[in-house]
């Protein structure tokens, strides 16, 4: 066995290792730049709606918050606790 076959052979374990299935990525095109921006923001702002979301739900106490609220008797001291 060559040294260039030994050499091909490792950089082909590697690929297979990280999980890359093709030639490994090319350099950062910076037109894409863009289209990431926009994957981020598009996926963090779903974060913070569902975050918000809920808080509006439990504060105008609809649906199933409703029931849990009267349920458990929720506390308005201020704080998020719940007392059984």
């Amino acid at each position: 066995m060559s040294s260039t076959t030994g050499v091909a052979h490792h950089a082909n374990v590697h690929q297979r290792v990280l999980g890359f299935h093709g030639p490994l990525p090319q350099p950062w095109d910076y037109t894409d730049a863009t289209k990431l921006l926009t994957a981020i923001t598009f996926a963090g702002l779903g974060g913070v709606w569902i975050l918000f979301y809920s808080y509006w739900m439990r504060d105008k106490a609809n649906f199933y918050i409703h029931y849990t609220l009267v349920k458990c008797r929720y506390l308005n001291d201020g704080s998020d606790r719940l007392q059984r």
